[in-house]
């Protein structure tokens, strides 16, 4: 559990299907929110390192992520980020 990883609940078989249910997170992908609106190089740099400290939590857990990219992180409507999909790790 971490700050700027996203929480799952459970991860399970349906069928013949595997599932992540996992906290929902009401925002914005990383690559959406640098191009909605100009924003400080301050804030941006906030945000990045937060995703940051997300994906380094998640290796310090000995989990590579695998997939880090911009539509793998989630940006709230308070600027805080959060590190989602872990499905290739």
């Amino acid at each position: 559990s971490h700050t700027n990883v996203v929480q799952v609940y459970e991860v399970g078989r349906w069928e013949q299907q595997v599932y992540v249910a996992m906290e929902f997170v009401q925002g914005k992908t990383l690559g959406v929110w640098l191009k909605a609106q100009s924003r400080p190089w301050q804030t941006i740099l906030d945000v990045m390192v937060q995703a940051g400290l997300g994906l380094s939590a998640a290796h310090q857990a000995d989990i590579v992520h695998g997939d880090f990219k911009p539509d793998n992180i989630l940006i709230d409507e308070k600027d805080h980020a959060r590190v989602v999909d872990f499905g290739l790790a």
